[in-house]
């Protein structure tokens, strides 16, 4: 009858050393929120590539009703290197390899959030700077069925 408690004691020991080791060791876990940071950010904006197309087209129609050509194709740069800026990162992200270093894999995670929000903030400006430049030129369509 002792041993079978001796060994329910033991067991309960063992398993609060296992949460006791794992609650002290929260870098674990660290590297992991951050890289989820990363790729929401990703996943926010990557829909937005479609809006830089969408962007490039009422440029065209800008151009078309009168826009002063030199600043559409300035416009159209900004659109490209933010569309470039997103495939270049995309290319050169990589999830950290699982038997990197927790310090190595915040420090390359961080630099990569970084990275990522400046492609973010390149995107919306670029297209927010679009819309304002081509609503002088082009009429909203009415969608309302009457």
């Amino acid at each position: 009858m002792v041993i079978k408690y001796q060994k329910r004691i033991l067991s309960i020991l063992a398993f609060s050393l296992l949460i006791l080791i794992t609650a002290c060791n929260p870098d674990v876990s660290k590297s992991q929120a951050l890289e989820e940071q990363v790729m929401n950010v990703h996943d926010e904006v990557m829909p937005k590539m479609t809006d830089l197309q969408s962007s490039k087209k009422e440029l065209e129609m800008a151009l078309a009703n009168g826009a002063d050509s030199t600043k559409v194709f300035e416009y159209l740069n900004q659109l490209d290197e933010a569309d470039e800026a997103m495939m270049v990162w995309m290319d050169e992200y990589e999830s950290p390899a699982e038997d990197t270093k927790e310090e190595e894999k915040l420090t390359y995670l961080n630099l990569e959030l970084s990275r990522i929000k400046d492609v973010k903030d390149k995107m919306l400006k670029v297209i927010k700077d679009v819309s304002t430049f081509t609503s002088q030129y082009i009429k909203p369509v009415n969608d309302t069925i009457q």
